[in-house]
């Protein structure tokens, strides 16, 4: 039997298919950041009591369920490396007494010092550093307090653009004129910066390699 040519048109099917996929690729992508987005604003949304009672939830979440873990291998000999437990109790504690969350740290201690009590063998013995952490958050946030009052300070400047030390966002900020262009922003993002929309800078955490990057990417001399 002889058939003549199908005559499909081959190339503009996948033509078609290619640009079907592209849109459905930048759809998916926009839909993620747009969730992102309406979760960002929801959130900053929130009360102050709002959103000291959500972190202090969560922070009670994760402590209880380490000290779950806690209390079986102390009462049923569970195989478990108790030490890797506190240390992530104390480790939490100690990161939010650093950031001066004084009512958070004094929460977290409050909870400890009940699960104590009610307890034949303390989480925390009673000279462990993690009873000191009240204070550390206390000199914190008098730290925190005084840099609010301190303004940014411009650590160098470069054609077009500006380093600064912010030390109340803990963040060393690099403000440029226009945007870069798209080498200059592959160059900083593959060094840890991000920017910040909020602030309309790129930013890294305060650190004196921070500083160092941010001079050597504007062709500063250190």
């Amino acid at each position: 039997m002889i058939a003549g040519p199908a005559n499909f048109p081959v190339v503009r099917n996948a033509k078609r298919s290619r640009w079907a996929d592209t849109k459905l690729t930048a759809f998916v992508e926009w839909d993620h950041k747009a969730r992102a987005a309406i979760k960002r604003h929801l959130l900053d949304a929130r009360t102050p009591e709002e959103k000291d009672t959500a972190e202090w939830r969560a922070l009670q979440s994760e402590i209880t369920r380490s000290l779950s873990v806690i209390l079986g291998i102390d009462t049923e000999g569970e195989a478990w490396e108790r030490s890797a437990f506190t240390t992530s109790i104390s480790g939490k504690v100690e990161r939010l007494a650093q950031h001066g969350e004084v009512e958070l740290v004094e929460k977290a201690l409050a909870f400890l010092q009940s699960y104590n009590e009610q307890h034949e063998k303390p989480a925390f013995p009673a000279r462990h550093k993690i009873w000191s952490f009240p204070e550390v958050a206390r000199a914190a946030r008098e730290k925190l307090a005084g840099a609010a009052d301190t303004p940014s300070t411009v650590i160098a400047t470069g054609e077009g653009c500006t380093i600064e030390k912010n030390v109340q966002a803990d963040r060393v900020q690099i403000f440029f004129d226009a945007k870069p262009d798209a080498t200059l922003r592959d160059k900083l993002k593959s060094a840890g910066w991000k920017w910040s929309p909020s602030n309309e800078a790129w930013q890294r955490k305060l650190t004196e390699a921070a500083i160092h990057s941010a001079k050597s990417i504007i062709g500063l001399s250190q």
